[in-house]
């Protein structure tokens, strides 16, 4: 579908406008009727990082899009921006108010999990926008898992993923890296 998009609209292979590509691909992912394939791709195909976090940010938190379509652009937020501590987490995500406590889980082992396991740090799923009253991961869905240093309790991940939380009090678990981030897709 790309290259067909690329060639029709005249890019030849030796003198690529790099910017107008971009735009055309950012133009893609905003469009609500592009299918995941093609989105997977779009995203997949886009340069070095030039967007701002509010491009991924208006995608994901408007309900006009497909969940799958608002998944996906969560999980392209986290590749491309990679926040290196958990306050930036919360940053990069704007107060992610459809992250609900329940769809975050703490992790204690490590089979199938995308980030290394160590007896020193945290490791925290987070399944993106699973449906309503489904407990067990459905087809489809994709996970975040965030390795964090040292011991952090779930309550405390939480807490500092939520806007409303004075992050004073949490300063020294906001302040923690985040020494991998990682992704699943069911």
């Amino acid at each position: 579908m790309l290259i067909c998009l690329f060639l029709m609209h005249g890019i030849a292979a030796e003198k690529v406008d790099f910017n107008a590509l971009t735009e055309r691909l950012r133009a893609m992912i905003t469009d609500r009727e592009t299918n995941d394939d093609d989105l997977k791709e779009a995203i997949s195909r886009l340069g070095k990082v030039s967007e701002p976090i509010s491009f991924w940010n208006s995608i994901i938190k408007s309900p006009t899009y497909s969940v799958q379509h608002r998944r996906r652009c969560v999980e392209a937020l986290l590749r491309r921006h990679n926040p290196r501590l958990l306050s930036e987490l919360l940053v990069h995500l704007d107060n992610p108010l459809w992250l609900r406590d329940k769809d975050i889980t703490q992790v204690d082992w490590g089979k199938g999990v995308p980030v290394d396991m160590t007896s020193d740090d945290s490791v925290f799923q987070m399944r993106i926008l699973p449906p309503d009253n489904v407990q067990f991961v459905q087809k489809g869905e994709i996970a975040v898992y965030v390795r964090v240093a040292g011991k952090v309790s779930l309550d405390e991940f939480r807490m500092v993923l939520r806007p409303y939380v004075n992050l004073e009090r949490l300063e020294a678990i906001a302040l923690r890296p985040i020494h991998q981030i990682g992704f699943s897709e069911y």
